[in-house]
């Protein structure tokens, strides 16, 4: 589950940058950005035997991707995303990998 980890670590990550300059930002931008890509890679690679699984870390996958679009649009947009926007997105993030993770191995 290192990719699960990675995206609960930039959830951390981007959400201490908001309050944070702009470079913080801009730096949380690419390693979202790429850990989406490395999912998308990794699920067409390894599709989930569970359905239900393999549809609900697509949905963790496509979160990250929107998180990456909103913190791109608020650094290099000129209409920028809110603060409370980009807190929603990364709250997304980070709950539905979590919820992921509870269900691949509730312990």
């Amino acid at each position: 589950m290192p990719l699960v980890e990675s995206m609960l670590a930039i959830t951390h990550t981007a959400m201490a940058a908001l309050s944070a300059e702009p470079d913080p930002l801009a730096n949380t931008w690419d390693q979202t950005r790429e850990t989406a890509n490395q999912g998308r890679q990794w699920l067409k690679s390894h599709p989930c035997p569970d359905q239900s699984q393999g549809d609900q870390f697509g949905r963790v996958i496509e979160q990250c991707e929107h998180l990456a679009v909103a913190i791109f649009q608020s650094i290099n947009v000129s209409t920028t995303v809110s603060f409370d926007d980009l807190a929603t997105q990364i709250r997304l993030l980070g709950t539905g990998a979590i919820e992921f993770l509870e269900q691949v191995d509730p312990r």
